[in-house]
C-alpha cells in the first residue's frame, strides 16, 4: 500500500496526524481507547500541538470544555 509505505506504517492499527500542508504532526501506533483518543484529537484539532506539550494541554483550561483526563 502506497500510504503505508509513505508513512512507514509497520502495523495496524496506526494513527497519523497531518497538518493542512501534509506535514506529519505525530504518529501513534496501536489501539488507543476512546477515553485517551478524544483528548489527543482535541490537542491536534485545536492546533495546541504547535504551542504546548500534550501534558500541558491536559492540565490546561481545555479540560473544562470536555476533554477527558488521561
Amino acid at each position: 500500500n502506497k500510504t503505508a509505505s509513505r508513512y512507514r506504517i509497520q502495523g495496524l492499527p496506526a494513527s497519523i496526524f497531518l497538518s493542512e500542508t501534509g506535514e506529519t504532526i505525530g504518529e501513534l501506533p496501536g489501539y488507543i481507547p476512546e477515553e485517551q483518543f478524544i483528548p489527543i484529537l482535541r490537542y491536534v484539532g485545536t492546533g495546541s500541538y504547535a504551542t504546548m506539550s500534550y501534558t500541558e494541554f491536559l492540565q490546561g483550561p481545555q479540560r473544562e470544555r470536555g476533554a477527558k483526563p488521561k
